[in-house]
């Protein structure tokens, strides 16, 4: 909600014979902000040495204003802080007469130290923090990273031992132990001239067998050219000459 001009704002004057509580309207203070010099950040100054030579424009005008970097008392030529104590990161305007020093430090409410608890790290320097965190471990807290997703069968994957199941791998995990509790089959694999197929449904079937891979054959009782069947001992019983020769009849 935006003010409005016959908003009233409470005002306190600390010190000086007006000192005491009062109240005005927004368009007062809005009247006070137009009516005020404005203010120019110029940069950065050392006010524990002369602003000759520092401060730009110089003379200095209305509403310049700078970041100290210098740490002990105000230089000679700082008209109305001469002596006064410093540090750095505060700051100095100029109101076309004196200067003054704003606030204990330029950096407002800005932060002095971090520090972390654990598994959170906190390393680098006083101007640039690094904040980090430690990897999670079975006796410890700690950052992780998610598994890659479930396989639809076989061992679950992951790139390293830290790293956490998700939903995707519970709802497999819950359909392998439906089906485990059902007595259903988890996987099978085939070999040997033979191959399986389907996950519910499984199907096992024969390889046709070749010369150079193993496989089923149809047997056949008597000896082809068809090189895709298997001869039985009956068909080669008829073309084999026997062992022992006395038992073959006599040449007539």
């Amino acid at each position: 909600m935006a003010l409005i001009s016959s908003d009233l704002l409470y005002v306190q004057r600390p010190s000086g014979p007006d000192a005491g509580t009062y109240k005005m309207n927004a368009g007062e203070l809005v009247d006070f902000i137009a009516s005020s010099p404005a203010v120019n950040y110029r940069g950065t100054v050392d006010c524990t040495a002369a602003p000759s030579g520092q401060i730009n424009p110089d003379p200095a005008l209305v509403g310049d204003l700078y970041i100290n970097t210098g740490d002990g008392n105000v230089a000679t030529g700082w008209a109305g802080i001469e002596t006064d104590a410093i540090v750095s990161g505060q700051r100095v305007i100029f109101d076309g007469s004196t200067w003054e020093i704003i606030g204990s430090t330029g950096g407002g409410s800005g932060v002095d130290t971090v520090t972390g608890t654990a598994p959170i790290t906190i390393g680098g320097t006083t101007e640039d923090v690094i904040v980090g965190i430690d990897e999670a471990t079975q006796s410890a807290f700690g950052s992780t990273r998610l598994a890659q997703d479930p396989p639809g069968a076989g061992d679950l994957t992951s790139t390293a031992v830290t790293d956490v199941l998700h939903v995707a791998h519970f709802n497999e995990l819950a359909g392998r132990i439906t089906v485990g509790a059902a007595g259903g089959v988890q996987s099978v694999s085939a070999d040997n001239g033979l191959t399986a197929s389907g996950t519910t449904d499984v199907t096992v079937s024969g390889v046709d067998a070749t010369t150079a891979v193993k496989g089923v054959v149809q047997l056949t009782d008597t000896v082809t050219t068809d090189s895709t069947k298997a001869v039985t001992g009956t068909g080669v019983e008829g073309y084999a000459v026997p062992l022992n020769i006395n038992s073959l009849t006599a040449l007539p």
